[in-house]
């Protein structure tokens, strides 16, 4: 039963992953094959407070401890209210030892047959270009940001310290206008 209500539960969500890092050599290692692929920042507060992304948008919970639902059942046994954000509240807890992530989660109620969706999100604000990513792939993502006029930036692994610097392959020049 317990593997039916999960299996039910995650196919009612759509979830995106998002954090607030782009200098973490395991993040790199494990979401961007091996520092080979490239990650896009986005500006979420650009968006107004009516817009879906908003509303949508949780920081991940890191705890210790398994996320427990028994008391949101035990409540509605009860003959309390239960919530109908027993969803978002499961998708937003994660272990602590992915704590270094700080992720963000875009969380999206949907039908178990519903098929997957896009929804518009803010600009791109810059593009980062994996260390070890193939010269062909660096300049089509070049390419991709002087067209669009997004910041395109080249990661590299710190020669002070375990982590990853960024120097920029592109930025769109600023003009002053007075």
């Amino acid at each position: 039963m317990v593997a039916d209500f999960n299996r039910v539960l995650k196919a009612g969500y759509k979830v995106c992953s998002l954090s607030e890092r782009e200098d973490s050599m395991l993040m790199w290692s494990h979401y961007a094959k091996e520092h080979s692929g490239f990650a896009m920042e986005y500006d979420f507060s650009e968006l107004p407070n009516e817009n879906i992304l908003t509303r949508m948008l949780w920081p991940v919970i890191y705890d210790d401890k398994l996320f427990d639902a028994s008391e949101f059942f035990e409540h509605g046994l009860d003959g309390g209210l239960s919530s109908n954000m027993l969803g978002v509240i499961a998708s937003i807890h994660k272990a602590l030892d992915w704590a270094y992530e700080q992720e963000w989660r875009l969380i999206m109620l949907s039908s178990p047959n519903e098929a997957s969706f896009n929804q518009p999100s803010p600009k791109v604000k810059a593009i980062y270009i994996g260390a070890l990513a193939e010269s062909d792939s660096e300049k089509e993502l070049i390419e991709i940001g002087k067209g669009k006029g997004i910041p395109v930036y080249k990661m590299k692994l710190s020669h002070r310290k375990f982590h990853m610097d960024f120097e920029a392959v592109y930025e769109e020049a600023v003009t002053d206008s007075v």
